[in-house]
């Protein structure tokens, strides 16, 4: 009975083992936000307006895996450029890392 037992609870120890070790901060250093379309105002297209009201005027949105959508809500990691703009609603960026929420 006792080796029945060990061998259904060894394996369910490595699989709690090996699902808590995975990576459980995938997000962390990125900012919650969403994409807007911004493409009525002047020489304005999309941007990511986070959740603390910066608006980020970025330039290569399109370089990732995430359909650029109006109110779609994103992760985003970025940094800032000192690059003109003529929509001057933000700061402008460049994306290191978007992902969809």
């Amino acid at each position: 009975m006792f080796k029945k037992k060990s061998l259904f609870i060894i394996p369910l120890i490595l699989l709690l083992f090996i699902s808590s070790s995975c990576d459980k901060n995938e997000f962390e250093g990125m900012h919650e936000g969403v994409i807007k379309d911004l493409t009525g105002l002047d020489s304005c297209s999309y941007i990511i307006e986070l959740n603390n009201g910066t608006n980020l005027m970025v330039t290569n949105l399109y370089d990732f895996d995430v359909a650029i959508e109006d109110n779609k809500e994103v992760w985003v990691r970025y940094e800032s450029v000192e690059i003109p703009n003529m929509c001057i609603c933000g700061e402008v960026v460049t994306i290191d890392d978007l992902q969809e929420r």
